[in-house]
């Protein structure tokens, strides 16, 4: 439950805060002389949603799922690939998340060089992950879960067998 609230919570707030930078560079790049307060807002805002909500989330994340890692032990980790790929993703989307800094810093010293369109795709990016993620986890949990009710209708006796075998 913790790592998927960490991982929800991680994953909006690089899209909020990915979004807030659209905007941040748009005010910058219309900010005239007057108006150079609304950029200073923004890097407010930014600083604020990287550090209360991207950077708890993202260690809650690490933390719950490292720990499930551990319960389920490396046997588990060696035969179940898919989390090999999810783990892959997750770096990736820390990679990310580290990206966000930079951009940000870069928006707060005005030495950014991305546009704003080129913010706007780099916003789709935690949405992308998010999609990849869950879709890799519940395909995975379905198909095991069905594979696990196929086993069992299998491996089940017939009616009759045990009651055939303890008469003779």
């Amino acid at each position: 439950v913790f790592h998927v609230l960490g991982f929800v919570a991680w994953v909006g707030g690089l899209f909020y805060l990915a979004n807030i930078m659209v905007y941040h560079r748009r005010a910058i790049d219309h900010a005239t002389s007057e108006s150079h307060i609304v950029p200073a807002v923004f890097d407010k805002i930014e600083h604020g949603v990287y550090r209360k909500m991207c950077n708890p989330a993202m260690m809650l994340t690490w933390t719950a799922g490292i720990i499930m890692l551990v319960i389920h032990g490396m046997d588990w980790f060696k035969v179940n690939l898919w989390m090999h790929h999810k783990l892959l993703l997750l770096i990736l989307l820390t990679v990310y998340h580290l990206l966000l800094k930079i951009q940000m810093t870069k928006l707060h010293q005005r030495t950014h060089q991305m546009t704003t369109l080129q913010f706007q795709f780099f916003n789709a990016i935690p949405v992308l992950f998010l999609a990849a993620i869950v879709v890799l986890a519940i395909v995975v949990l379905s198909m095991s879960a069905a594979l696990l009710f196929i086993f069992a209708k299998v491996k089940q006796p017939k009616k009759g067998s045990n009651q055939n075998n303890a008469s003779s």
